[in-house]
């Protein structure tokens, strides 16, 4: 005795539908991929345009006194300016700040198009980082 089959074609549904999850899955991957690598180099701009920052520092007001203990901020956004336009790749200084009177904050921000960007996603992201460099007052 044999059952009747009326299940024909049900493998090829299941397996449209694992190739459509495992697509999704790699366009995830891929995605997060690059916007893991774009942060990570954006990351590294922005801590060398904090040291550019930090390093200068008007020194001769400094020295002199003037500022009450704070950093003298003369040339800080220039210095970070020419950092990121020499090594920033499409970088974009959102902000430099003095955060206690001894540490410049540098905050960088880059548009990601997305490799395989989902519904919706379809310009990219924007990626930032914030990095932070101190000089120490002796």
């Amino acid at each position: 005795m044999t059952r009747p089959r009326d299940d024909e074609g049900q493998l090829l549904i299941l397996t449209a539908f694992f190739a459509l999850v495992l697509f999704l899955l790699v366009a995830v991957v891929v995605d997060a991929s690059a916007a893991f690598l774009a942060r990570r180099g954006l990351a590294g701009t922005a801590d060398g345009a904090a040291l550019a920052a930090a390093q200068s520092v008007d020194l001769t007001a400094f020295y002199e006194g003037s500022g009450d203990g704070l950093l003298p901020l003369g040339e800080v956004d220039a210095a970070v300016a020419a950092y990121v336009d020499s090594y920033g790749d499409d970088a974009e200084v959102v902000a430099v700040d003095l955060v206690d009177g001894t540490t410049v904050e540098v905050t960088l921000r880059r548009h990601l198009a997305l490799p395989l960007a989902p519904p919706g996603y379809g310009d990219g992201v924007d990626v930032t980082a914030t990095a932070r460099a101190r000089l120490p007052l002796r």
